[in-house]
């Protein structure tokens, strides 16, 4: 994220591309591998509001983050 920011900053349109494609790929391959389901399961067994919170923001964020790099997020049906 900072390279892109560095990138913007230096007008460097094709450094930014290059780490904005980047950002999607990791979004896509490994985040949108399992996170959903990592948020999923912490829900439904966290013992304290804590963590149960923690996970729904972190389910926000994720949400966020998959529509602004417009990157499906799924749910891993390994489990």
């Amino acid at each position: 994220m900072a390279l892109g920011l560095q990138a913007l900053n230096e007008q460097d349109q094709a450094r930014f591309d290059e780490c904005w494609a980047a950002q999607r790929d990791f979004t896509r391959q490994h985040l949108g591998a399992w996170a959903l389901t990592c948020c999923e399961l912490v829900e439904a067994n966290a013992r304290t509001d804590f963590y149960k919170g923690l996970a729904t923001l972190t389910r926000g964020a994720l949400s966020e983050l998959s529509e602004l790099l417009d990157v499906p997020l799924t749910k891993d049906s390994s489990r």
